[in-house]
């Protein structure tokens, strides 16, 4: 229901109205009850915006679900966008190498082949997650260097960081860390 009611601007508009208004069967001297703004009458807002019973709108209300329902669903967004952006590298890397469009092969697929034709001739390959511990390690001993540690200190801290760098990577891909 909209009421109508004075409107604080229509002395203004009375004002700046060009006289041909009066006229022309406008408001003229009589007093102006116009409108007012939208948000001072009940009907600004539709009909579906208000407020329902809780029991009612559960599908709305995104504070029904638990922490950890909310925990999950953003990691699965985290997780999408990781996925998004991996893509976008991929094409990137394509598009600077000059892939051929047959070319449909993954990055992993790519690496799998390398890693065959690198194990084919003798070479060494290693699992991601080796190779995470590995630079975590050359990390703890280029700070230990940097700081002039002893051999026990070095080794505490390179042990230290393999343990982290352990718990980090079985944490991400448990889904309990979002982020490497």
């Amino acid at each position: 229901m909209v009421l109508a009611q004075p409107c604080r601007f229509a002395a203004r508009r009375d004002r700046d109205a060009p006289p041909s208004a009066a006229a022309a069967g406008g408001e003229g001297d009589r007093a102006s009850i116009v409108l007012g703004p939208p948000w001072e009458s009940q009907s600004f807002f539709p009909v579906s915006m208000r407020v329902r019973p809780r029991h009612i709108r559960k599908e709305v209300c995104h504070m029904s679900r638990s922490g950890a329902d909310r925990t999950r669903e953003y990691r699965e967004r985290l997780r999408a966008q990781a996925e998004l952006a991996r893509d976008r590298d991929e094409q990137a890397v394509r598009e600077r190498f000059g892939y051929a469009a047959s070319e449909d092969r993954s990055t992993e697929e790519r690496q799998a082949t390398a890693d065959r034709i690198m194990a084919k001739f003798g070479g060494v390959t290693l699992d991601p997650r080796v190779r995470y511990m590995i630079q975590a390690e050359s990390g703890a001993r280029l700070v230990s260097h940097t700081k002039g540690e002893s051999k026990e200190q070095t080794r505490l801290r390179v042990a230290r960081a393999r343990s982290y760098a352990e718990w980090r990577w079985d944490g991400f891909h448990a889904g309990e860390i979002a982020s490497l």
